[in-house]
């Protein structure tokens, strides 16, 4: 649950892991191939900064909705 207190105490302390990392950002470039967009993964910062499971699951659901708007950023319209 989004609400539920332990949820977003996990999510502060995930949060405070990458704190260095902030702001998000993202390269977004274009060549002859088409547009590009990079960005470093939630998921590899979850790691870098050896967060705990708790804090692994919520940065990855946060991974794959940057992921997700990251695809339909770069798709055609």
């Amino acid at each position: 649950m989004v609400g539920d207190g332990a949820c977003q105490a996990a999510l502060i302390k995930a949060l405070r892991l990458i704190a260095l990392e902030l702001p998000f950002k993202v390269l977004v470039w274009q060549d002859a191939g088409g547009t590009w967009l990079s960005y470093v993964d939630f998921r590899w910062l979850a790691k870098r900064y050896g967060a705990g499971p708790e804090e692994v699951r919520l940065i990855t659901d946060m991974a794959v909705m940057i992921d997700g708007i990251a695809r339909k950023a770069g798709s055609p319209p």
